[in-house]
């Protein structure tokens, strides 16, 4: 049995390791989002010709989604609070057991725990990221109808 808790133990550390990882990796993509929509917006400012109603509306349009990116993008890398695995509350919860497997069942519990928390943040994050890509996208569709506008 003490293989199969320390096997259990390694792989929640790994589990929760990886939790960290997507974390980090989400905030990242959220910051890549922000950039490419401000160099598109950069990019817009620099052809904004607004002679006709179809270029304005458009412009409108390609303004706002970008906006809704920026926005969404911000939400996703936002400080959120969560619990962190203290040392000291471990040693506090779990070393007044004699048992050694109590003591090892309770860490890979907590563990567990800790890794469902940082889970559902990624999830929430994910989702505000979902959005901005989503936003960007019509965003760009919206900007390549803006630019044939002004054109013809």
């Amino acid at each position: 049995m003490n293989d199969f808790e320390d096997s259990m133990l390694e792989i929640s550390q790994n589990n929760l390791n990886r939790e960290y990882q997507r974390l980090k990796d989400l905030d990242n993509k959220a910051i890549g989002l922000i950039t490419i929509t401000g160099i598109l917006i950069t990019f817009l400012s620099n052809f904004a010709k607004m002679e006709a109603c179809i270029s304005k509306i458009l412009f409108s349009f390609v303004a706002f989604l970008f906006f809704m990116t920026i926005l969404f993008g911000i939400l996703a890398i936002r400080t959120r609070l969560t619990d962190g695995l203290s040392t000291n509350y471990l040693i506090e919860d779990f070393g007044s057991e004699t048992d050694s497997k109590t003591q090892i069942r309770g860490l890979i519990q907590t563990i567990g725990d800790a890794e469902d928390k940082i889970d559902n943040l990624c999830s929430a994050k994910a989702t505000e990221i979902q959005y901005a890509v989503y936003s960007l996208g019509i965003g760009l569709i919206f900007l390549i109808c803006y630019t044939i506008s002004i054109i013809i």
